[in-house]
């Protein structure tokens, strides 16, 4: 395939134990697309930012404090003409990428996919299904429409909305997509294998922070309702409730079981 510049950030804050595999997985993406990888570290104290620099990651480092404005920092010092950004648990699928940049790489702006939730020794859980990209429009007014992991945008998009907003600690994508819709970006879903796998544990931020989290969330959809009558989440809207349900119907049964047993080993 012809090369491709791509940028991976990963903003970490002491991820040793889940690292390396992380580390594989853009290792493992190297070997057939041309990228670059900054790890954005918080002061971490368990030998993050030594494994990083060992497996060749160019490692800057931020305050605590904002994950986004880590991640925002990381993307203003690289080149790539496509970004993304992957947390220090998770991974990404190294042929679902590069087949997603060859396939849509020329004429979309935003490429997202399914993902895979996997537990914390890598094991699968259960796949979550995103919706295809003629309903984001509507869907984003009841909920955030498909994950962050795997998502990859062309850096002249995130610098001319101006990246991250950080006044959101835990739901900057989420109102990041939406402003991209907003302006009319073309997004594209990549029909074909998840392209990532986000690593469920009970000490991260979108397991802990659950209640800090939902009030963001209603800010960004009170926003884009603006007076159109709509309720605040999916529940609120019997075609957008269907649409997630019917989606990912096998998905919410394991979510619900296997979630059941990742609590108790938690």
């Amino acid at each position: 395939m012809s090369q491709v510049h791509f940028s991976i950030i990963t903003p970490t804050l002491n991820c040793a134990a889940t690292l390396p595999a992380t580390l594989l997985a853009v290792q493992q993406l190297r070997t057939a697309i041309s990228l670059e990888h900054f790890v954005v570290d918080s002061d971490s104290t368990d030998g993050t930012a030594q494994l990083a620099e060992r497996s060749g990651a160019v490692v800057l480092r931020h305050p605590r404090g904002n994950m986004y404005a880590a991640i925002n920092a990381g993307v203003k010092a690289a080149q790539g003409a496509w970004v993304t950004y992957l947390n220090g648990d998770d991974v990404l699928y190294a042929d679902a990428i590069v087949a997603a940049l060859q396939k849509h790489g020329t004429a979309a702006e935003i490429i997202y996919g399914d993902i895979d939730y996997i537990d914390e020794t890598g094991r699968f859980l259960f796949s979550w299904r995103a919706p295809e990209a003629g309903w984001l429009g509507f869907l984003k007014r009841y909920y955030n429409p498909f994950p962050q992991q795997g998502t990859l945008f062309r850096r002249e998009l995130f610098d001319r909305l101006g990246g991250f907003d950080t006044h959101f600690r835990y739901s900057a994508d989420y109102d990041f997509w939406c402003r991209a819709e907003d302006a009319g970006a073309r997004f594209q879903k990549h029909a074909g294998p998840s392209h990532a796998g986000f690593r469920l544990l009970p000490s991260q931020l979108s397991q802990s922070r659950r209640h800090e989290m939902a009030p963001e969330g209603q800010a960004i959809r009170a926003r884009l309702r603006q007076g159109r009558g709509a309720l605040a989440h999916a529940a609120g809207n019997p075609i957008a409730s269907l649409y997630r349900w019917s989606t990912n119907l096998d998905s919410y049964w394991l979510r619900r079981t296997r979630g059941r047993e990742l609590d108790r080993r938690g």
